[in-house]
């Protein structure tokens, strides 16, 4: 599944860059003066800059939830594991073996 995300992504991120290439290219073929380009690319870097901060506030975000709840996964099927294991011990079963570690999954 990772594959399927990191393949998205390459392809979104080439395709973003193909736009602002194409927009770079437009703004400096388009039949202004300088002093007009200049305000121009000026406005679309400070847009587009706005646009990058708040994407990548949304990727955190998302991706901080995401591994919440992995943590929070991993730590309820720690403290199963630990609680049958200690139940086992605790009424003299002597050892869990993998196949109970694993069956606790």
């Amino acid at each position: 599944m990772s594959n399927q995300s990191d393949s998205g992504l390459a392809v979104l991120g080439a395709f973003v860059f193909g736009g602002l290439v194409g927009a770079a290219v437009a703004l400096l073929t388009a039949p202004k003066t300088g002093k007009e380009t200049r305000e121009d690319l000026y406005r679309w870097t400070e847009g587009a800059a706005q646009k990058t901060r708040e994407t990548v506030q949304t990727l955190a975000a998302d991706t901080g939830e995401k591994v919440r709840t992995l943590a929070e996964d991993a730590g309820e099927k720690v403290r199963q594991v630990y609680g049958s294991a200690k139940d086992r011990f605790g009424r003299g079963e002597g050892e869990a073996t993998d196949a109970d570690l694993s069956a606790s999954e």
